[in-house]
């Protein structure tokens, strides 16, 4: 039987986790950044409460290291379904694909970055079992973000929105997504860059940035890179193999 003490001691290093992984595998905005502030304060308080009621019975903390700390209360559940509209949002894959994937993704954000590779593997894994939708939320911390999306969806207007979308997350940061930089990406591409640098200053592709963030907004899923895989939440750049796992778990769900 587990003792208070054992408990306690796993409770500790939770909290402790929690403080240090708070802001791993994922590029947050500053709504975020206050709400994890209030839950770094609150956890703070647990592990100096924890830690004196060890020191007082005269133990020390031990024990299995507890699992994740349990995500922020804006978040979306994990255990849920979503319905995340696709709509016409740009995709690779069947529309009748078994798994729908939606990202939603910030090209200023390193860990979209290393995301995006790793989709191009489940891509190479999973075939035409999967479809991977793509959703914009350029975060306010990232100057060049906004910039960024605009440019892939008006390369979108071009029917090459996949490629200037590999070489925006190609480069490091916002000195790759800098005007220059975008309109040589454009040549590159061979886009008609008249009509590229006309759709950058309009309305259209605007608006279907700002419809993503609001989406990504009703769903809690503020910072990036979030994910729903059939409407389930995975948040973060995670490893092939957390991807992989709920993938194979719809894809057993979809085939039945």
């Amino acid at each position: 039987m587990r003792t208070r003490t054992g408990q306690q001691s796993q409770s500790l290093r939770a909290a402790m986790l929690g403080l240090a992984v708070v802001f791993a595998g994922g590029c947050v905005s500053r709504a975020d950044i206050e709400d994890l502030k209030t839950s770094q304060k609150a956890m703070a308080v647990q592990v100096a409460q924890i830690a004196a009621d060890l020191k007082a019975r005269g133990a020390q903390p031990g024990g299995r290291p507890a699992g994740a700390v349990p995500p922020a209360a804006a978040t979306p559940a994990p255990d849920k379904v979503y319905a995340v509209a696709v709509e016409d949002a740009p995709a690779l894959g069947a529309a009748d694909a078994w798994v729908t994937l939606v990202e939603f993704s910030d090209f200023e954000c390193t860990f979209c970055r290393m995301a995006s590779q790793t989709l191009t593997q489940l891509r190479e894994r999973y075939g035409n079992d999967l479809r991977i939708v793509f959703k914009h939320n350029p975060l306010p911390v990232h100057s060049r973000a906004v910039p960024a999306a605009l440019a892939t969806e008006c390369a979108r207007e071009q029917d090459a929105f996949w490629p200037m979308h590999d070489k925006l997350f190609a480069g490091a940061g916002a000195t790759a997504l800098g005007d220059a930089q975008i309109e040589a990406y454009a040549k590159e591409l061979k886009l008609e860059l008249k009509k590229f640098k006309a759709c950058l200053g309009g309305q259209k592709p605007r608006r279907r940035v700002e419809q993503d963030q609001g989406q990504a907004r009703v769903f809690g899923a503020r910072g990036t890179p979030n994910f729903f895989i059939n409407g389930r939440f995975v948040s973060g750049a995670q490893k092939l193999e957390v991807f992989s796992q709920v993938i194979d778990d719809e894809l057993q769900k979809a085939k039945k």
